[in-house]
C-alpha cells in the first residue's frame, strides 16, 4: 500500500492514522484508501485556491476517517480484553488477525508473532 504525502498541518493526523492502518490493514480498504486520498487531494486544491469552505469539508472528512479508525481499534481492543478475560478461546481466535505479522507484546516478556498458540 502506498503512502501519500502529508502537509505540516495535517502531520498528527496523518501519523496517527498511518499507525492505526500499519498494525490494522484491515481497516483501510480499497475503498478507505480512495476515499482518503481524494479527500487530501480536495485539501490541497482548496488550500491553493483559497477555497476555505472546501478545505473544510475536505478537512472534516479527513478527521472522520481518523475518529473511525480510532473507534474501531477500541472497539476490537476492548472486545478482545472481553473475551480474554471471560476465557472464550474462541471468541479471542476470531478476533486475533489470522496472519503471520499479527503480534502480541506483553511488558517484560517478548513479542509474540504469529496467529499459532503453542
Amino acid at each position: 500500500m502506498a503512502w501519500h504525502t502529508c502537509d505540516s498541518s495535517q502531520t498528527s493526523l496523518c501519523s496517527i492514522v498511518k499507525l492505526i492502518y500499519r498494525f490494522f490493514p484491515c481497516l483501510l480498504s480499497k475503498a478507505r484508501e480512495h476515499r482518503w486520498l481524494s479527500l487530501e487531494a480536495d485539501l490541497r486544491k482548496a488550500k491553493k485556491f483559497s477555497d476555505y469552505d472546501a478545505a473544510a469539508k475536505a478537512r472534516d472528512g479527513l478527521l472522520q476517517m481518523e475518529m473511525d479508525a480510532v473507534a474501531s481499534v477500541l472497539a476490537a481492543n476492548q472486545a478482545f480484553y472481553r473475551c480474554f478475560s471471560e476465557r472464550d478461546a474462541i471468541g479471542m481466535a476470531q478476533l486475533w488477525e489470522p496472519n503471520g505479522w499479527a503480534t502480541c507484546t506483553h511488558p517484560g516478556q517478548q513479542p509474540l508473532y504469529g496467529f499459532e498458540v503453542d
